[in-house]
């Protein structure tokens, strides 16, 4: 697995010089003390060093900006191994707030959380330049936002606990670029204490790197993930949007060794809540994935293209271990195999094409798919030479073989579902 920066990584560009009234912090306390004290349009910027956060840290001001003072984001370290809480880095009721230049590490839940269900939500948030590390459920969750009263054009969620689906508000206009995911192994039942209080649950699988609800206009893009991997197999997708969430823009990102790449809404959502709308799936690469490199399932109006799912793992090789269905439901399997792009039920207007395919699985599509378009992919079970610069790594660049391989090739499946 490839964890430091490696020269093909996308390189952040630097932010400008800080805004308004800069805060300094050099300790702990100065750092929570400056949460308590920034101001809209101030910036809070911390020296260098290790800091262990005591609990989570909360900003809750608008127009405010928390980056490392170096612009190194790893000489920055909020680490959470001491922590009386299972949160590292929250925020709550406020909005245009930037994260850059800085790693966050040991979290037992969440590292970046958006409370979004309380008060007037959160908005316009930007994570830049950032190194989420051994975080043991999610590097980033994004809950739904708050439940409106009485009759709204707003869409239905799915209730909590089996109650009835209700109307919330999205959570709009956040940006994550430029960041680092990754563990340093894979995920154990004693990482975090629900999976050990509930090991027949998720049986140590309940881990991915982002998980986002009822998101409107958010990128995502040129972003590593690395190492996202539950106890057997079966963590969700590294990058994993559902409950509804429209106009999502995720590309350019590289998703390596991690058990599933993305997981893009999900089937066992009751009928009367809001499907995936409008999702641009593009130019992301995806090498090794367990279980399935892209899922999706009741989208409307998306589109998947110029993607690249390498797995050159064949399925006699892969352990018995956790698989996935169609809508992400984990299941047991002697004969676990990876579906490098695996469509599920209800689509509609579900564009897939010019996608690259190297597994010895190919694109899958469920019999209860809905109205999709699948035109111009390509899929081979294997390649040889390796038609990328160094896909040991996950740098899925084209070598010149590479390239006259894919354009030789003719398109194996081709038109409407």
């Amino acid at each position: 697995m490839t964890r430091s920066r490696e020269n093909w990584h996308p390189v952040a560009p630097p932010l400008p010089a800080a805004a308004g009234k800069v805060l300094q912090v050099t300790t702990v306390e100065e750092l929570f003390d400056a949460a308590d004290t920034v101001s809209p349009g101030d910036t809070i910027e911390i020296a260098d060093g290790h800091y262990l956060l005591p609990t989570v840290f909360t900003i809750r001001t608008d127009d405010v900006c928390v980056r490392s003072a170096s612009g190194d984001r790893d000489a920055v370290i909020l680490d959470g191994n001491h922590s009386d809480h299972g949160e590292l880095f929250a925020f709550t009721e406020c909005h245009r707030v930037s994260v850059a230049d800085l790693t966050i590490q040991n979290v037992l839940h969440n590292g970046f959380k958006l409370n979004a269900n309380i008060g007037r939500s959160v908005r316009a948030i930007v994570l830049h330049n950032c190194v989420i590390r051994n975080v043991w459920q999610r590097g980033l969750k994004g809950v739904n936002g708050p439940e409106v009263e009485g009759d709204s054009e707003l869409p239905m969620r799915p209730g909590k606990a089996g109650n009835p689906s209700v109307a919330r508000q999205f959570v709009d206009d956040c940006v994550i670029r430029y960041c680092l995911f990754f563990n340093d192994r894979r995920k154990r039942l004693d990482d975090e204490p629900y999976e050990q209080k509930n090991p027949l649950n998720f049986d140590g699988n309940y881990i991915a790197a982002m998980d986002v609800m009822s998101a409107r206009n958010w990128h995502v893009h040129d972003n590593v993930f690395v190492g996202i991997q539950g106890r057997n197999g079966g963590a969700r997708g590294a990058i994993f949007f559902w409950q509804g969430s429209e106009a999502v823009r995720i590309e350019r990102n590289a998703i390596v060794d991690c058990d599933s790449g993305m997981w893009l809404g999900l089937s066992w959502t009751p009928e009367d809540t809001r499907r995936c709308v409008g999702y641009t799936v593009c130019d992301n690469t995806i090498t090794r994935p367990g279980r399935t490199g892209i899922l999706l399932s009741r989208h409307v109006d998306s589109h998947v293209h110029r993607n690249t799912v390498y797995d050159p793992v064949t399925d006699d090789e892969r352990p018995a271990a956790t698989d996935i269905d169609d809508g992400g439901v984990l299941i047991p399997s002697a004969a676990a195999a990876c579906r490098p792009l695996r469509v599920g039920i209800e689509n509609d207007g579900l564009l897939i094409e010019d996608n690259l395919l190297i597994s010895e699985q190919d694109l899958h599509v469920n019999q209860d798919a809905g109205r999709i378009e699948v035109r111009q992919n390509l899929w081979f079970q294997s390649a040889s030479p390796d038609p990328f610069i160094d896909s040991s790594k996950g740098d899925l660049r084209r070598t010149d073989a590479g390239e006259a391989l894919t354009n030789s090739a003719r398109p194996p499946h081709t038109g409407a579902i």
